[in-house]
């Protein structure tokens, strides 16, 4: 026979579930609470944005700016941010007579997908990052004196990496870029190379005759241009993110399409020496000299296939020992073949190596 219930036992019995109920507690995610999720959307004076906010219950919110969502179930919700175009304004990708890229700016979101646990008042920010991003060069010994150096947002994405021509380039692979980046529009030019190193020079050829070591060692290029310009984080750009670079959106085997007969209106080639950088079209991210000038240092370590190559867009850096060699693309103003211009086309070097038709080109995080 089973043991009386006590009158205060059954009083706990009923007041314990309302008291959960009535704290938002003792329920599964989604249940009804005065939880709350303030989206501010910042970079975009003038324009909408385009932000969808999803969560638990097939709850769905499209905001067009900074919003407070109110009477929110517990969850996770995830925010997805789209591109925002600006009719006022052209293409980075349309060069004189050209016709790749959008006839209208391109505002890309800094991260198009994030996810937020809501439980209360929570936040979260979407940040659109300016298109192009300037950055001054102070010139070494005349800090008065400054060089610029345009930045172009690069947006996040992904894309298949690797060209099935060639078994070095082989297997091809899906490469997800989590977050936008700043790529500089052009491989860095003599004036910005001799603005950090000294004896400044002012002339727009890209930089070549520098070997990675020259620009990664302790006191080298990368770190004098740091101290000279502690705000940003410079660096040169992995294999993933310079093929992301250059295909720009494009899956065929040149940024312009599967044909060569374009090559020459994009790449500087077949030449002489250097040419001053923009005397070419760009592609369709407004990015200059991808294509010939000069081949381009990446960061990776140079290996003979992608066989366990990153997928998140990182650099292939051995350890503990770095790599006998170092991975370059692009092509050069020497090249004749058109095949060294092909978007998953690749080349490697002794770190350092010198050679009149290499140079490179600096990315950065955005700041």
């Amino acid at each position: 026979m089973k043991a009386p219930v006590s009158h205060a036992a059954l009083l706990a019995s009923v007041a314990l579930p309302l008291l959960l109920a009535a704290c938002g507690g003792g329920g599964g995610g989604g249940s009804a609470s005065s939880s709350s999720l303030a989206v501010t959307v910042t970079g975009l004076t003038g324009l909408d944005a385009d932000v969808t906010v999803t969560g638990p219950g097939g709850y769905s919110e499209h905001l067009t700016a900074t919003q407070t969502l109110t009477g929110l179930a517990r969850g996770t919700y995830t925010l997805t941010a789209g591109t925002v175009t600006d009719s006022s304004k052209p293409g980075l990708g349309r060069g004189p007579g050209g016709t790749l890229g959008p006839e209208h700016l391109q505002r890309h979101p800094l991260q198009p997908v994030q996810t937020v646990a809501v439980d209360g008042a929570d936040a979260a920010a979407v940040v659109y990052p300016a298109a192009t991003l300037r950055v001054d060069i102070p010139v070494a010994g005349t800090p008065s004196t400054t060089v610029p150096m345009t930045f172009v947002l690069a947006p996040a994405g992904s894309f298949t990496m690797g060209d099935t021509t060639y078994t070095n380039a082989q297997p091809t692979h899906t490469v997800a870029i989590g977050q936008a980046f700043y790529a500089a529009e052009t491989e860095l030019t003599q004036a910005q190379w001799t603005a950090v190193m000294g004896s400044f020079v002012d002339d727009d050829h890209p930089v070549a005759m520098v070997s990675w070591d020259d620009l990664r060692k302790s006191g080298g290029f990368l770190d004098l241009l740091k101290a000279a310009v502690p705000a940003k984080n410079f660096r040169l750009p992995s294999e993933a993110e310079w093929e992301y670079l250059c295909r720009s959106g494009t899956a065929t085997a040149y940024f312009f399409g599967d044909v060569e007969t374009s090559l020459d209106t994009y790449a500087v080639r077949g030449a002489s020496a250097t040419a001053s950088v923009k005397s070419k079209h760009p592609n369709a991210w407004g990015l200059y000299d991808l294509l010939g000038n000069v081949w381009e240092w990446t960061e990776d370590d140079y290996h003979v296939n992608y066989n366990t190559a990153p997928t998140d867009g990182s650099a292939w850096v051995d350890s503990p020992l770095r790599g006998a060699n170092r991975s370059q693309r692009g092509g050069g103003w020497s090249d004749t073949s058109a095949a060294n211009f092909r978007s998953g086309f690749r080349n490697y070097d002794l770190p350092a190596a010198l050679n009149v038709s290499r140079g490179f080109r600096l990315v950065m995080a955005v700041p």
